[in-house]
C-alpha cells in the first residue's frame, strides 16, 4: 500500500468513528456479550455488547477474539484485513 493509499484510506476510517457512551447499551446486552466472551476474553465484552445493541460489526485484529467468536458461530465482526482488501478492490 502506497503512503497516499494509508493516508486516504485512514481519513475514511476516522471520519466515520463516533464514540459512545457504554452506559447506553441495555445490561442484557451486556449479560449476552459477557457469555459470549467469558471464555475468549472478558475484557471484550463492551465491544460485542456494542455490536448486538447497535446490531453491527466489530472491527478487530485480534486473532484470540475472531477465532472465539467464530467458534460461538458469532459472525458480526469483520477484520482489519477484510477492511483492507475491501478498501484496496473499491480502488
Amino acid at each position: 500500500m502506497s503512503d497516499t493509499e494509508f493516508w486516504e484510506g485512514y481519513e475514511i476510517v476516522l471520519k466515520n468513528i463516533t464514540i459512545l457512551d457504554h452506559s447506553i447499551v441495555p445490561r442484557e446486552k451486556y449479560h449476552q456479550s459477557f457469555e459470549i466472551c467469558k471464555n475468549i476474553d472478558p475484557a471484550d465484552t463492551p465491544f460485542v455488547a456494542f455490536s448486538l445493541f447497535l446490531n453491527c460489526k466489530i472491527w478487530t485484529g485480534d486473532k484470540m477474539l475472531i477465532k472465539g467468536l467464530n467458534k460461538k458461530n458469532f459472525k458480526d465482526f469483520i477484520t482489519t484485513e477484510d477492511l483492507f482488501k475491501d478498501f484496496l478492490s473499491k480502488k
